[in-house]
């Protein structure tokens, strides 16, 4: 609670300190909706052990799933043991310093579209009741997923769900988007057909009356990856700027609207249309729509976007680095930017990753995107902590077991090189302004910041604070500001906590550097000790003295000289 969003694109908290937020996507989006609870499971839990293992990797961010037809079941009734189960994750995440980001997922509606996320009564109501063999659907388009393929896919007789093994056989997942019965779906829900977008403002209206005033809350994300709705009898509905302004902005303002009415305080995020960001390349590029951010959010609305190169793993490594290296050249440099310039809000990357290993291709593909968000200060959650049985992924093996996330399912243990390469330090409390330099090496695991530390935030309450990963930096770490004669450090305090204070009465420009120990005592994290992978001199580590050790030097002015060094 007290964030507040637009300060010069970024989000910070009621005193002032620019604030980062770096974790992992949890989305159980199979029934009960909920990662199991009672005992530790490299696919399916969230227990006290991974609790602890997101302490070690540094995280203080979760993406988790809040379910639709978690929360109601039937229509007008609501679940509150779901909720109560909710809750106690956040309050147990929130204990270890971890703050959750409340997601409506969806991807593709509904398993009746081989997706998830909607109740089935919402796509009953809008007159959607598919039948086996049908030669068209109720309310009107072809059968399903027509005309994406050529023959309707068969149904369950008891739920009329689309079995996920033919889903998976037919077509990667995204492509069912395209299907019309899809499209005729998300049509009905903005043309609240059946009541069905005022039931959606009820249901977050239900989730922000639970947890409204709750500290651990991080804020809400309205929906998932929307589609643009139906593209064939409304060709418009291609236009994924249009989309975002004309039809998910109203939206957003009634479900902004139905949130407000119970917790003022939490952050709104809100998407753009799954259109637009898909495949934001120079020559095919949508602009992001959005002119201003939902009504009833202003000062507390933060973009939520995703990005994943489509292409890379289709064209092969050497191409696909040279391929994504210029999408993602567009992503951060042009395509993210202007769309945070243009609604007047700061921007969170609540996806990226859905990597199969920690090795090649798929680790140069996250040290790109974790560079890039470094250099743009932009908060980040990966996809995915776990598998929890995704139904709608592309990292499947050829059995269908998904393996996006960063346990190895196989051994109970760790990924070490995805966990190693997303656990990097990273300044999640800057006191001042000005950053112009925010960095970490994978290699060295050393990590740099300079900032204008405002005197405003000199007080004992308000440091700059700089988290580290326990499982990456075993030993400890060692951490220096210069100038030294104005800044206090502390990196022993907290665990994998770097603390810095200023010690002066004017605005003083500095720069903090932290770096991994070798030897001395060993710091594990507790609830891990058995599945941690470790992190020594043998996977990159070097000891340099860095150029700017000089800095500090009797007659230096501090950072100011760097350039001269």
């Amino acid at each position: 609670g007290g964030l507040v969003a637009g300060a010069g694109g970024r989000i910070a908290d009621a005193s002032g300190r620019l604030r980062l937020f770096r974790g992992f996507n949890v989305v159980a989006k199979l029934p009960p909706f909920l990662p199991r609870r009672d005992a530790f499971d490299p696919a399916f839990s969230l227990v006290a052990e991974d609790i602890a293992t997101l302490e070690s990797l540094g995280s203080n961010a979760v993406r988790l799933l809040v379910s639709w037809p978690g929360v109601e079941p039937a229509r007008g009734s609501y679940n509150d043991t779901y909720l109560d189960e909710l809750e106690a994750i956040v309050n147990d995440l929130g204990a270890a310093g971890v703050h959750t980001l409340l997601d409506f997922h969806q991807d593709v509606y509904s398993p009746f579209f081989c997706g998830n996320g909607f109740p089935d009564w919402a796509t009953h109501v809008a007159g959607y009741k598919p039948l086996p063999n049908a030669s068209e659907d109720q309310y009107g388009a072809a059968p399903f997923p027509k005309p994406v393929r050529g023959q309707a896919l068969p149904r369950d007789a008891h739920t009329g769900y689309v079995p996920h093994k033919a889903c998976a056989a037919t077509a990667p997942f995204p492509e069912y988007y395209l299907a019309e019965a899809t499209g005729v779906a998300f049509q009905a829900l903005y043309d609240n057909v059946g009541g069905i977008r005022a039931s959606l403002g009820a249901f977050w209206a239900r989730v922000a009356a639970r947890f409204a005033g709750n500290p651990h809350v991080l804020g809400y994300d309205l929906i998932n990856e929307p589609w643009s709705g139906d593209i064939y009898r409304k060709p418009v509905k291609l236009e994924g700027s249009k989309v975002d302004r004309e039809v998910l902005l109203p939206l957003y303002d009634e479900l902004s609207a139905a949130i407000r009415a119970h917790d003022n305080d939490s952050l709104i995020f809100f998407e753009p249309a799954v259109i637009t960001s898909a495949i934001p390349l120079r020559r095919l590029a949508e602009e992001v729509g959005f002119d201003r951010p939902p009504k009833s959010s202003e000062g507390k609305a933060v973009l939520s976007y995703h990005t994943y190169c489509p292409l890379g793993g289709i064209v092969g490594e050497i191409a696909g680095e040279m391929v994504c290296s210029e999408f993602f050249d567009n992503v951060f440099g042009n395509h993210l930017p202007t769309a945070m310039e243009t609604a007047g809000v700061p921007a969170f990357l609540t996806e990226f990753g859905a990597v199969v290993t920690g090795e090649g291709f798929d680790a140069w593909t996250l040290n790109e995107v974790a560079r890039r968000a470094d250099d743009l200060f932009l908060s980040a959650t990966y996809w995915a902590f776990k598998e929890l049985g995704d139904p709608t992924t592309q990292s499947e093996d050829k059995q269908g077991v998904p393996h996006e996330g960063i346990w190895n399912t196989t051994t109970g243990e760790l990924d070490a090189g995805k966990a190693t390469l997303l656990a990097r330090t990273y300044a999640a409390a800057v006191a001042g302004k000005d950053i112009t330099l925010h960095t970490y090496d994978p290699q060295t695991k050393e990590f740099a910041l300079v900032y204008t530390h405002t005197k405003e935030l000199a007080t004992e309450a308000t440091p700059t604070e700089i988290r580290w990963s326990t499982y990456v930096c075993p030993d400890g770490v060692s951490a220096h500001a210069v100038p030294s004669a104005a800044t206090r450090v502390d990196a022993k305090s907290i665990p994998g906590t770097v603390l810095v204070w200023l010690n002066a009465s004017e605005d003083t420009q500095v720069m903090v550097t932290v770096r991994r120990r070798e030897g001395g005592e060993r710091g594990r994290a507790p609830g891990v000790a058995d599945r941690r992978g470790g992190a020594s001199a043998a996977d990159g580590g070097r000891r340099l003295d860095p150029p700017w050790s000089a800095l500090d030097r009797p007659g230096s002015s501090g950072v100011r000289d760097l350039a001269a060094v």
